[in-house]
């Protein structure tokens, strides 16, 4: 019994000592600004134990005596504090750099900016916001190193091109893979507005990348909308912002004032019965030397009558709340572009958003992203449709004289559409008068998200994501369309085209995450399964020979006449994937992933592929105090990632028309593959001096498997086969450099700087050389770089043309270098007859050879933020140096004898050159190097000058109990270019979605970038 009682008091007594070594602490954990941090990881130093503050920063957890409490969160520094006898500890987190900046992007779950092993760039809300974009993208224009938006027409509606790190793709879209608040995009970025981004991130090379599998090998833009867990908790803020402004060209080519042509006498006039005969006008008589010298009595600068400035308009409004356990953010944005050309209405487009985060409990939340997307577009200004040509190739060929405003003689209508002399095209004012060209499009983007932590160490989560488009286009032509030439026989009896274009896309992901530490060993694992289903629809009906005036339907067309076309697709993927990544003390970093996806687009025997990464980093400031270095980290990585084939390539194709079968096209194969992306990328990142970040990066990517046509043998039936059959191999250099150069209690002086180099080359091609592009003038062939343009090429030098001569002649006998600096025959040199050299082989073929090269020497940006007190400058400056551009535009420009080159009786009288000289230039529109044109520019693509009101201010003045805080704007885009180029503008490209928009630099009577000037006010409530 004895023993027992004992017992009984030895274990009271170790209990009650227990009991005194263990006890409770609590505390708030909050920001800089005094609000609460929820999600702060609270740790017992060397064990596992731990507790997460709740959505006010509250934290409770059992501790024993001499214990230490480690406070992490990621994106602030982490802090260890000693327990000590306390029971309440409340801490500040801060300390946030430019390196501790918290990417989503390419990671497993959300990561500080220090401790990525690859690169991952990010933009925030607070430049975005200087100037916010008419495109959703617009804002990344010259902020990132390796990652060029180029706006190659300045159409309203039109989205600009996104290039990252050079092209990865020889013949497929180059364009990135768009994620818009976890919704993996579809379809075009110009229904999304500026105003409602937080942050984007882009991903640029295949490490990051490889998360995203066959759908990354071009890289990836991430966009993050606004939330109402942005906001203060318990507060609600209204934002109202208006924009209004206009929008103008800022530099017109100057075309010609002279002929060739005899001008008409009074003889002449007296001559003709009809009455049609000008005096002093030019004739059908060309004149005997042929020379473009006499001026035209009238000269018309068309360019000045159909630009005008026209209105730019933005109304936005948003609604920010964060009640505790619900978070919503709500927007609405109106915006209106009319563009540069007259009788246009340009864009219209209505956005409306809503993003609704609730956390039903402490371990289930969920959020919601919703955008409603309407717009309108006036395609008349833009491009071309059934009758009319683009209305900028027809403001270029006017006769100087032509008389664009005249009426016509034919019903009096406004607009002659046959107003020019001698040229064929219709009068562009016309055609945008009598031509309906619209397209309305609507779009709705949903991300639907459900997150379970049943464990301090474990998340799942669910998310559900629709992208669906529905575009529409109408062109009708009514009855009495004067323009026969261009609208064909039908073309005075009617014409209407419809067109509808629809997207239906949705996604499902389940994430498993787990999170552990071990010591100084931090864990994250991320497990998930993504499938993908997209389906599309094409339907275009088409007919002419209108049974009654100004009836737009189908019903009014004659049957006879109609052409109906369907295009119909459906792709799925199963895709599963899974990612380790580590980190040691905060110094040792390592993460690794392998991704399997399970395709559609993928041949039968290739239907699975494998995408996968490794990388690693090292925090060398963690381990050694460097002077003057705060942060110094080196990387490297290597990573697989993969674009995907079309939904055509891998299927045996025949032709169909009218139910029957017009031959085999293409034959199918089981074995396509999708292309890669292989990419080592290797570099450092440094913060010091307190001011400065710093960061440098080396990518090699090699990109075997591409995806293109395969002629084959007459023999096997077929034409062609789509085959993986090409590499094509980059090496980019990045830099940039960041600093904050002053600031005190009233400045705030910032600026940064990027800076990179890509060189392509297509090292592998197992099919013959070939062209490609716009006017096939892009050479594809093994061994040499890519972006070559390709072409006739005129001689400039006697060396050049030795093989041109009798062996028993002297070169220089026979020619000679003319005052332009071309090769032309001595015996023709001043006469009618002069005209320039082609260089030719040995047998006297004409030589096809590079003309001219994409590819920038380098690109570079430079930003700066200036504030002083409530005043704030922001520019944007953008300097592409080096890579040509072929001007299309000029050479159609020389072949009608319009441009400021042909105009002679600028020249000297004994330099002027005949009709055939220009016309051997013209070369019958084939591409010669002639008409290639450095691209070089210098543009200041943003300029914002702003003065904001706050609390303190308003008070002064009496509004502090109605605003919280006024900002007032003055903003300029796009408003100065520097550049040696003879066009509108050098930032050239094809059309969006077209093979090689962001790429080919082929100046085809682009719609011109314009400027705009515009003021702000934006109210905050």
């Amino acid at each position: 019994m004895k023993r027992i009682l004992l017992l009984c008091f030895m274990f009271l007594t170790v209990f009650a000592f227990s009991a005194l070594a263990q006890r409770t602490v609590s505390g708030t954990v909050t920001d800089d600004n005094g609000e609460g941090l929820p999600g702060v990881n609270v740790v017992i130093k060397g064990t596992t134990t731990g507790a997460t503050t709740d959505l006010d920063g509250n934290y409770r957890l059992t501790v024993e005596d001499g214990a230490t409490l480690i406070f992490s969160f990621v994106g602030f520094e982490t802090q260890e504090i000693e327990v000590g006898a306390r029971t309440v500890i409340d801490i500040t987190m801060g300390g946030i750099t430019e390196l501790q900046e918290v990417v989503i992007t390419g990671v497993g779950s959300a990561t500080s900016k220090e401790k990525l092993s690859f690169v991952v760039e990010q933009i925030g809300e607070d430049m975005l916001q200087q100037t916010p974009g008419v495109s959703a993208v617009s804002g990344l224009a010259g902020k990132m190193a390796g990652v060029r938006v180029l706006n190659g027409s300045g159409a309203p509606g039109s989205e600009p091109n996104i290039l990252i790190r050079g092209a990865s793709n020889i013949l497929r879209s180059n364009d990135p893979l768009i994620i818009i608040d976890g919704v993996l995009t579809e379809a075009s970025l110009s229904d999304i507005n500026g105003e409602d981004i937080k942050s984007i991130e882009v991903v640029k090379g295949a490490a990051a990348a490889s998360l995203y599998g066959s759908r990354a090998s071009n890289g990836v833009v991430n966009i993050q909308t606004r939330r109402g867990t942005d906001g203060k908790q318990g507060v609600t803020t209204v934002k109202v912002r208006s924009e209004f402004g206009k929008s103008f060209i800022p530099y017109k080519p100057n075309k010609t004032t002279s002929t060739n042509r005899v001008l008409n006498t009074q003889a002449d006039v007296d001559a003709d019965p009809s009455g049609a005969t000008l005096l002093g006008y030019p004739s059908n008589q060309i004149k005997p030397d042929g020379i473009f010298d006499t001026p035209w009595p009238v000269v018309i600068d068309h360019f000045d009558q159909a630009f005008t400035t026209q209105d730019f308009f933005t109304q936005y409004v948003s609604i920010q709340n964060n009640s505790g356990n619900t978070a919503v953010f709500a927007s609405a944005q109106f915006q209106k572009q009319e563009g540069i050309i007259i009788l246009t209405d340009g864009s219209e487009r209505t956005n409306l958003r809503l993003n609704i985060d609730h956390t039903l409990n402490e371990k289930l939340t969920f959020s919601a992203s919703n955008l409603y997307s309407f717009s309108n577009v006036d395609l008349d200004g833009a491009v071309g449709s059934a009758v009319s040509t683009d209305p900028m190739f027809a403001l270029w060929q006017l006769d100087p004289a032509a008389d664009i405003f005249a009426p016509n003689e034919e019903d009096g209508t406004p607009y002659n559409w046959n107003a020019n002399f001698f040229g064929l095209e219709v009068n562009p004012l016309y055609a945008i008068n009598s031509v309906t060209n619209l397209e309305d499009r609507t779009r709705f983007l949903g991300n639907y998200t459900l997150s379970y932590s049943p464990l301090d160490w474990m998340d799942v989560e669910a998310s559900f994501s629709i992208d669906k488009l529905n575009r529409n286009r109408n062109v009708f032509v009514d009855q009495g369309y004067l323009d026969t030439f261009s609208a064909g026989p039908n073309g005075p009896l009617g014409i209407v085209d419809y067109e509808s274009f629809e997207i239906d896309s949705e996604t499902l992901a389940l994430n498993l995450n787990l999170y552990k530490q071990f010591g100084d060993l931090t864990a994250k694992f991320r497990a998930q399964f993504f499938y993908e289903n997209r389906e599309t629809l094409e339907i275009q009906a088409a007919g002419s020979n209108l049974a009654f005036k100004g009836k737009n339907t189908l019903e009014n067309v004659d049957r006879t006449t109609i052409t109906l076309n369907n295009n119909q697709t459906k792709i799925t993927a199963n895709n599963f994937s899974g990612i380790l990544a580590l980190d040691y003390r905060d110094t040792y970093l390592f993460d690794a992933l392998v991704r399997r996806d399970g395709v559609s687009l993928f041949g039968d025997n290739e239907r699975w592929q494998t995408f996968y990464r490794v990388s690693g980093g090292y925090r060398i400031s963690q381990d050694f105090d460097l002077p003057g270095i705060q942060e110094l980290k080196v990387r490297g990585s290597y990573g697989v990632a993969g674009g995907r084939p079309d939904f055509t390539d891998q299927y045996e194709r025949i032709g169909l028309a009218d139910g029957n079968s017009t031959g085999q096209f293409q034959t199918r194969n089981p074995n396509l593959k999708p292309s890669l992306n292989q990419e080592l990328e290797v570099g450092f990142d440094v913060n010091f001096l307190d001011k400065f970040n710093f960061s440098f990066t080396y990518a090699d990517a090699h990109n075997p498997d591409q995806i293109m046509q395969v002629p084959l043998s007459a023999s096997t039936g077929f034409q062609q086969i789509v085959d993986n059959v090409a590499t094509l191999d980059a090496k980019t250099f990045e830099m940039s450099l960041g600093a904050s150069v002053f600031k005190n209690q009233d400045w705030d002086i910032s600026a940064n700087v990027v800076w990179d180099r890509t060189t392509m080359e297509i090292t592998e091609l197992n099919r013959a050389p070939f062209s490609v592009g716009p006017d096939n003038a892009f050479r594809i062939e093994a061994g040499q770089p890519f972006g070559l343009f390709y072409g006739e090429v005129l001689a400039t030098s006697l060396s050049q043309v030795e093989n041109q001569v009798a062996e028993n002649q002297n070169v220089e006998d026979i020619f000679t270098i003319n005052n332009h600096g071309f090769v032309v025959r001595k015996d023709q040199i001043g006469t009618d007859q002069e005209q320039v050299v082609y260089l030719r082989d040995d047998d006297g073929v004409l030589v096809l050879d590079v003309i001219g090269d994409i590819t920038p020497d380098f690109n570079m940006g430079f930003n700066s933020t200036i504030t002083w007190k409530n005043i704030t400058l922001f520019m944007q400056w953008d300097w592409k140096q080096g890579g040509d551009v072929y001007n299309k535009t000029f050479q159609f420009g020389v072949r009608d004898n319009n441009v400021e080159f042909t105009d002679q009786a600028l020249v000297p009288y004994a330099q002027r050159k005949s009709f055939t000289y220009i016309n051997s230039i013209y070369n019958v529109n084939k591409v010669n190097s002639f008409f290639v044109e450095d691209g070089t520019f210098i543009k200041l693509r943003e300029l914002a000058l702003s003065y904001r009101l706050g609390s303190s201010a308003l008070s002064k003045v009496g509004l502090d109990n109605a605003f919280k805080g006024i900002k007032v704007s003055a903003i300029g885009r796009n408003i100065l270019t520097f550049t040696k180029y003879s066009g509108f503008d050098p930032e050239v490209g094809q059309a969006n979605g077209s093979v090689g928009a962001n790429i080919y630099r082929y100046d085809n009577f682009n719609y011109p970038n314009f400027a705009t000037f515009t003021g702000s006010v934006e109210f905050t409530f």
